[in-house]
């Protein structure tokens, strides 16, 4: 199990900096917020997620990262901008 945890976490830490939303929201402005950090808690992973000098925890499970770069891995849970596909909220520009 540590093993797993430990990929896990260096696999999430590359996405401090970019943006997330909750998986069930649309990909509005409104619903999208930077990831600013990344912490263990209880061997559950969270991201902290800030707006406006709010900040806030999201357990990374219920989150879509959105991207600017080629994800590193084929996840449902990243989306990248200039996926042809993508038609959401463009946080980068």
């Amino acid at each position: 199990m540590e093993d797993k945890l430990k990929i896990t976490t260096t696999y999430y830490k590359k996405y401090i900096g970019s943006y997330a939303k909750r998986f069930y929201t649309p990909f509005l402005k409104e619903n999208i917020f930077k990831i600013v950090g990344f912490k263990l808690k209880n061997k559950f992973a969270y991201f902290i997620i800030e707006d406006e000098n709010l900040s806030w925890e999201w357990d990374i499970e219920d989150c879509v990262i959105i991207t600017d770069e080629i994800p590193i891995i084929e996840d449902s849970r990243i989306a990248n901008i200039h996926h042809p596909e993508y038609k959401g909220y463009n946080p980068f520009s």
